[in-house]
């Protein structure tokens, strides 16, 4: 499971415009990501929006290939591991505790051992949250 950033460079206007081109293949598989995927959006005041979500690797290669058949300009980050390491960026107060929420199920469901020993390894044993020292007593028990 992934935890990835979209930032969507257009208006919605023009996000609008260009859904109306997609085929119903294309339209099909983004409504069901979007009704099914754990999901927050944000519209910045510049007009771009960003996305954060939880998706399978092969839903996020399907989401960005129609991106580009169809010619959206996006950024796209996979900030998985930052999540699963605890540096989360925030972009809208008003939101924060809604992403908030859901990064704190992505990391129940997703940190196992492996990742807060690469945390430790990368960060030191000084970085590791509570929620890091209980995965390591309840994984090698």
């Amino acid at each position: 499971m992934k935890f990835i950033k979209i930032t969507i460079n257009h208006t919605e206007q023009e996000v609008d415009n260009i859904i109306s081109e997609f085929d119903s293949v294309s339209l099909d598989f983004i409504g069901e990501l979007y009704l099914k995927q754990k999901h927050i959006e944000f519209n910045l005041e510049d007009g771009r929006g960003i996305m954060y979500a939880e998706m399978e690797e092969s839903q996020v290669n399907k989401l960005l290939s129609i991106y580009v058949k169809y010619g959206v300009d996006f950024s796209y980050e996979d900030i998985t591991k930052s999540v699963l390491f605890g540096n989360v960026p925030f972009v809208n107060e008003e939101k924060c505790e809604d992403l908030k929420a859901l990064i704190q199920i992505f990391i129940e469901e997703n940190l196992d051992t492996n990742t807060v020993l690469d945390k430790i390894s990368e960060m030191g044993i000084d970085s590791i949250s509570e929620q890091d020292k209980k995965v390591l007593v309840v994984q090698s028990a």
